[in-house]
C-alpha cells in the first residue's frame, strides 16, 4: 500500500470518528434534558397521545410540544397524527442505533 493511501485511510477514519462524536454529542443534548427523559420513561413501550403525557408532567402544553418536537426531530420518538390527536411512541430501532453509537464512541475513546 502506498503512503498516500495510508494517509487517506487515516483521514477517512478521523472523519468517521468526528462524525460519530458529533452524532453522540447531539444525542447527549437530547437525552440530557430532564423533561425529555421523563417523557421517554412515560412512553416506555406505550403509544400515548400528547394529552396523556401532559397529564403526567408538571408542564404546560407549549413546553410539551417543544420537547416532543426535539425528540421527534432526533428520531428517538415517532409521531402519528390521527384525526386531531398526535400519538407518540419510542422508535425502538432508533434507540438501538443510539445505544450502538454510544458503544462505538466507547471504542473510539480507547
Amino acid at each position: 500500500m502506498r503512503y498516500t493511501s495510508i494517509i487517506k485511510i487515516h483521514r477517512c477514519d478521523a472523519v468517521m470518528k468526528v462524525e460519530k462524536l458529533t452524532e453522540c454529542m447531539e444525542l447527549m443534548k437530547i437525552l440530557g434534558d430532564e423533561t425529555r427523559l421523563k417523557i421517554l420513561c412515560i412512553l416506555g413501550s406505550k403509544r400515548l397521545m400528547g394529552v396523556e403525557i401532559l397529564k403526567k408532567l408538571d408542564i404546560v402544553q407549549s413546553a410539551l410540544s417543544f420537547q416532543m418536537s426535539k425528540l421527534v426531530k432526533s428520531g428517538i420518538v415517532k409521531a402519528e397524527e390521527v384525526w386531531k390527536y398526535t400519538y407518540y411512541t419510542i422508535d425502538q430501532e432508533r434507540m438501538k442505533e443510539v445505544v450502538k453509537s454510544f458503544r462505538i464512541l466507547n471504542e473510539v475513546a480507547k
